[in-house]
């Protein structure tokens, strides 16, 4: 491999109007390697940087006037980084996980954060300005404690990558590390709320009124206490049926979750109700042998065609259907629903019948709490751990009822 001193810092003009570098390869022969666009285009200069990176094994600053400059700017480092994660988290790529998704985003949001610092000298980058850039950070978005301590500690690691690839001093990382954390004494931050369990009368009422779709989605929701991203790509496909005689449970396994991108597995039990109520819906619903369980065109037709009955003046008898609707209306292009679609669905429905408002990730706490309370005197915690799939015992503490519920409820039992 050449390296970074047999490598020229910028191409040179072309007679025929491009760019162009002579260098010698690590055998010493010389080579001349053209780069498309006019001379001093983006269009050369991402070409020559993407060149030079690759032989060279080193990252260039994305302004075309700093390409002769011996040291590395913020703007370097941060690129670097996500350059690095882009291609292990596959940016751009359909089988990009969801987490991976807002990982990258994550990374874009510090890009942004970090701009104004873009071109000062990386080693020159302290703590100062870290502090200067989390208070800025709160002033535009208002975000809580939580939230900036994970922006935070999202550019101490791309200081950390930098010091791996020898763009920043170690000192300068060691000095990023010595800013503390937001916590409740800073008051004038948001503090993280308590998400309680979903209350039962409201999700009954939900259901009530919720379509068969998004009511079996609910169903399974508050059954198993499993992520909304989970419940939308549900799939035959990924679903054991071989233990429902033995045990009267399913068993599924989705190929994509949260911690997917760490190696884990995921393996949740549906019970005999949530069983019953997927049979329920796969027999009623007009899409069968489609690769997810719940279709938002399902569910789209059968809202079109409830409607058309509620403006219908007169009983109608000719014979139209749920599955009629479905197949005059036919097919749009989304195959599944997605976190935000279900939960735009679930809240328009609160919404329109005057239910107070919840989230779908209180249903997992809902189901954690019911596990909790249902088998508190017989290895209630571990039982849940078990159910939710959690790896620790601490996340699950998270999911039972608070601390003052809890004292509530004791007094209120012993008098």
């Amino acid at each position: 491999m050449a390296t970074s001193n047999a490598l020229p810092d910028a191409p040179k003009q072309h007679k025929k109007g491009h760019g162009y570098v002579v260098y010698r390869n690590a055998d010493g022969v010389r080579k001349q390697k053209t780069f498309p666009g006019k001379f001093s285009s983006e269009k050369m200069w991402n070409a020559f940087r993407k060149w030079r990176a690759d032989l060279a094994g080193e990252y260039h600053s994305q302004s075309p006037q700093n390409a002769r400059r011996r040291f590395s700017t913020v703007e370097d480092v941060w690129c670097a980084f996500y350059d690095y994660h882009a291609k292990r988290r596959l940016a751009g790529d359909p089988r990009q996980s969801r987490s991976d998704k807002r990982y990258m985003q994550d990374v874009e949001c510090v890009g942004r954060m970090l701009q104004p610092y873009q071109h000062i000298e990386a080693n020159n980058f302290d703590s100062q300005m870290l502090d200067e850039v989390l208070e800025n950070e709160h002033l535009k978005t208002g975000n809580g404690t939580k939230r900036l301590n994970d922006k935070m500690q999202l550019i101490q690691k791309c200081f950390k990558f930098g010091v791996r690839k020898n763009l920043v001093d170690a000192a300068v990382y060691g000095s990023l590390l010595t800013v503390e954390k937001f916590n409740k004494l800073d008051r004038h931050i948001k503090q993280p709320e308590t998400r309680l369990p979903c209350r039962e009368s409201d999700l009954l009422e939900a259901l009530a009124h919720a379509s068969p779709t998004i009511h079996t989605m609910l169903m399974v929701a508050s059954l198993t206490g499993m992520r909304s991203d989970n419940i939308c790509k549900l799939s035959w496909d990924e679903i054991d049926t071989s233990r429902e005689e033995t045990d009267g449970v399913w068993l599924y396994k989705p190929l994509t979750h949260k911690t997917a991108h760490m190696g884990k597995e995921l393996t949740v039990v549906l019970g005999t109700k949530c069983i019953q109520a997927l049979r329920r819906y796969e027999e009623a619903r007009p899409d069968q042998g489609h690769p997810y369980i719940f279709n938002p065109h399902a569910n789209f037709t059968f809202c079109r065609w409830q409607q058309s009955l509620r403006q219908s003046k007169q009983p109608r008898d000719d014979g139209e259907s749920w599955a009629t609707w479905f197949n005059k209306l036919g097919n749009r292009s989304n195959p599944c629903y997605s976190p935000d679609t279900f939960r735009g669905a679930v809240l328009r429905i609160l919404k329109k019948h005057n239910i107070n408002r919840f989230v779908i990730h209180q249903l997992r706490h809902y189901h954690s709490n019911n596990v909790f309370q249902h088998y508190a005197e017989d290895n209630g915690l571990e039982r849940q751990q078990a159910v939710i799939g959690h790896h620790t015992d601490a996340m699950s503490r998270k999911y039972t009822l608070n601390a003052l519920e809890l004292a509530i409820k004791t007094q209120r039992e012993i008098g």
